[in-house]
């Protein structure tokens, strides 16, 4: 790395391309946020509300945002379930944002445990950060949606939540060696997560 405000410049082998690929792949926000919601609802009181639970936050942080993503990315001929170009974030941004918001609104008023309806909204609040930043700057979602979901699991569970916190090295090495962002975009995508998630839980939960 010459500077951390370029793409990756180097070559990688064809195996490490498809690891690389492998590892975008996993790591997807919306799969990130599946794992951490589901952990997340197990703190409900009765199997039921566990049940409802993880029904609306998988409906609402999975299920709405993926198929916003499948489509944007064929939409602009994109193979890899990438929203390439800049430019071209504002739309599944947006939604993703009103998705969020409504979810917050489900699991409020489903009077779930305190810490599942704010992550909902950390989502929210942070997906529209970066659909303002996105108008001049492509920020990496991938980090962003690595860091927020484990400050998630840390306020839930203590220390032992960070060990999501793996999630995030290995999403920035992949986007960086795939030429997606430079390191820049990928450092400052897990500082957003981390002040704004942060402080929306230390707001609401404290």
């Amino acid at each position: 790395m010459r500077d951390p405000t370029h793409l990756f410049e180097g070559e990688i082998s064809p195996g490490t391309r498809k690891l690389a690929q492998f590892i975008s792949t996993i790591f997807q926000p919306p799969f990130i946020a599946l794992f951490a919601f589901i952990l997340l609802s197990l703190k409900c009181d009765t199997p039921e509300q566990t049940a409802v639970c993880m029904a609306v936050s998988v409906l609402f942080s999975i299920v709405i945002p993926m198929a916003i993503i499948v489509f944007y990315a064929r939409k602009f001929g994109n193979d890899d379930l990438d929203v390439v170009k800049r430019e071209e974030r504002a739309a599944p941004l947006l939604i993703g944002t009103v998705a969020y918001a409504l979810g917050t609104v489900a699991l409020f008023l489903l009077d779930v445990p305190d810490v599942v309806w704010v992550m909902m909204l950390c989502y929210s609040v942070v997906t529209f950060s970066i659909y303002i930043i996105s108008k001049w700057w492509k920020i990496s979602v991938h980090a962003t949606g690595c860091i927020g979901p484990t400050m998630g699991l840390i306020f839930a569970f203590g220390w032992p939540g960070a060990f999501l916190f793996i999630s995030y090295p290995l999403a920035c090495w992949s986007r960086y060696v795939m030429r997606k962002h430079t390191p820049a975009q990928l450092i400052c995508g897990g500082l957003l997560g981390f002040v704004l998630s942060g402080a929306i839980f230390l707001m609401l939960l404290f």
